[in-house]
């Protein structure tokens, strides 16, 4: 492998009560009740399909882009306030990673390009990343391939030659359809069997357990 790429929320960062309170914060003000069927649907989905889904689901009008960069704006807003973010085994990860001279990416479905910068140069790690990815920048988000396909591009390899790490099942068939190897990290033992079955070559419960041989380097 020549290249590792990372999804960010729920893996690199702990970002998770963040965009569950920004869920809160953005139903409550469009007055829309909260019908916790469709919560699974959205996990490791680009910001758009989260959108989309709280459209369809819940009967949210408007346009999409606009209330997209609405929900945007409010995680920031509350992710700002959170300290100590950063998963455990992130940085050592990151920093074992750089010192062999291998390629790191982040590809992300939730903040645009602007703030995956600005949260991964406030958890000093920002120039480990030789290229970062959203889900803005392609038209369709996981689980379809187009993120890790525009990613693998950027960096100027092929797919085969890049491992992705993820903690959704959608990640994980996002990179299995994009002709990737793909580890998933988790700790809850129920989203851990969601990644076995989307067909995950390997399954952790953090990024403390990753050794480069699981990697392929």
């Amino acid at each position: 492998m020549k290249a590792v790429i990372f999804d960010l929320d729920g893996l690199l960062i702990n970002s998770e009560p963040s965009w569950d309170k920004t869920y809160e914060i953005f139903i409550k003000k469009y007055k829309l009740e909260d019908r916790p069927h469709f919560h699974d649907q959205m996990i490791g989905r680009g910001l758009r399909g989260v959108i989309e889904i709280i459209q369809k689901e819940l009967g949210l009008s408007g346009d999409t882009d606009k209330l997209l960069v609405e929900y945007r704006e409010i995680f920031f807003k509350v992710f700002s306030g959170e300290k100590e973010v950063l998963k455990e085994g992130a940085l050592e990860l990151v920093k074992s990673l750089s010192n062999r001279g291998i390629c790191q990416a982040v590809a992300t479905g939730g903040p645009n390009k602007e703030m995956i910068n600005s949260i991964l140069e406030r958890e000093h790690i920002l120039s480990y990343f030789h290229v970062i990815v959203s889900s803005d920048q392609v038209k369709r988000g996981k689980p379809f391939p187009d993120i890790f396909l525009e990613t693998a591009k950027e960096l100027s390899f092929s797919p085969v030659d890049c491992v992705v790490l993820e903690d959704s099942a959608n990640g994980i068939l996002a990179a299995k359809a994009a002709g990737m190897r793909s580890i998933g990290v988790n700790s809850v033992l129920m989203w851990r069997k969601d990644l076995e079955k989307a067909g995950a070559d390997l399954v952790l419960t953090s990024l403390e357990e990753v050794k480069l041989e699981d990697l392929g380097l």
